[in-house]
């Protein structure tokens, strides 16, 4: 998702129809939300802690977990905002920007997202028992997030 302003809205139009998500209800996005919301912090710092166990112990010292809990609360909130504007695009591609250029390998990258998913949609299944489309629709915003955010990793091939 590379390029001017004009053909990162085209190539995010592209993959909200390819995903259903462009015809999705915005409120069905905060639904999910108002589930994961009162709990994302406890993933969160579960998810560094899991992180502090694979990572050697120089590279995650470097890492101010307050603050990056702080920004992804921020980023999850505004992905299940269920708008997609420029600025939501935007952020997303400096955070996958940041991660490239730190060296933060793409399947690390894949991991850390599969992660998250697991603890979201073990609440999402609980919460909405007999709903499967709302664990449907939290698999294809956060994967669509993800694309996003690893399109940074791809060359310019222009």
């Amino acid at each position: 998702m590379r390029g001017d302003r004009d053909q990162l809205r085209a190539a995010l139009e592209a993959q909200l129809s390819f995903t259903g998500l462009g015809d999705a209800n915005p409120e069905d996005s905060r639904d999910l939300w108002a589930v994961i919301e009162p709990e994302i912090e406890g993933i969160l710092q579960d998810f560094y802690g899991h992180l502090q166990q694979h990572s050697s112990k120089s590279d995650f010292k470097r890492i101010n977990v307050e603050r990056l809990i702080a920004k992804q609360k921020e980023h999850w909130g505004r992905l299940f905002s269920g708008t997609f504007s420029a600025d939501y695009v935007d952020g997303v591609l400096k955070v996958g920007t940041v991660h490239n250029s730190i060296g933060l390998e793409p399947e690390w990258y894949v991991g850390g997202y599969s992660y998250l998913l697991n603890q979201m949609a073990a609440l999402v299944m609980d919460h909405f028992k007999g709903e499967p489309e709302r664990v449907l629709l939290l698999n294809n915003l956060v994967t669509l997030d993800m694309g996003i955010a690893l399109s940074v990793y791809q060359p310019d091939w222009d």
